[in-house]
């Protein structure tokens, strides 16, 4: 048996996105509400404090990391439902073999 600590890759996990409805109000103003939509299968695992402070973000607020494989367009302000919580994207990286996207929680 090995002493060292091995890593495992997070399994992945079901991640649903969120469509954007807007409807008109009576002044022009737009409602906003956000309807389930396809649901996909992603790895996703937390971000540390120390990578959130790196990136130039405070560690106060719960943030995750969603790798999408396949790569599947996305992008910033795109909404998600996982864990039982609805999570914004506030940044987006896109290549050939993946799409990630990293998330923060919302009310």
């Amino acid at each position: 048996m090995s002493m060292h600590a091995t890593l495992r890759r997070p399994e992945p996990e079901a991640v649903t996105l969120l469509v954007r409805t807007t409807t008109a109000g009576r002044l022009g103003e737009g409602n906003t509400t956000y309807a389930p939509g396809e649901t996909v299968r992603a790895r996703v695992s937390p971000v540390t404090a120390e990578q959130a402070n790196r990136a130039g973000l405070s560690s106060t607020v719960t943030r995750l990391r969603i790798r999408f494989v396949p790569t599947r367009p996305v992008a910033v302000g795109d909404r998600y439902q996982l864990r039982g919580r609805t999570w914004e994207a506030i940044s987006v990286e896109g290549r050939t073999s993946y799409a990630a996207a990293l998330v923060e929680a919302r009310p």
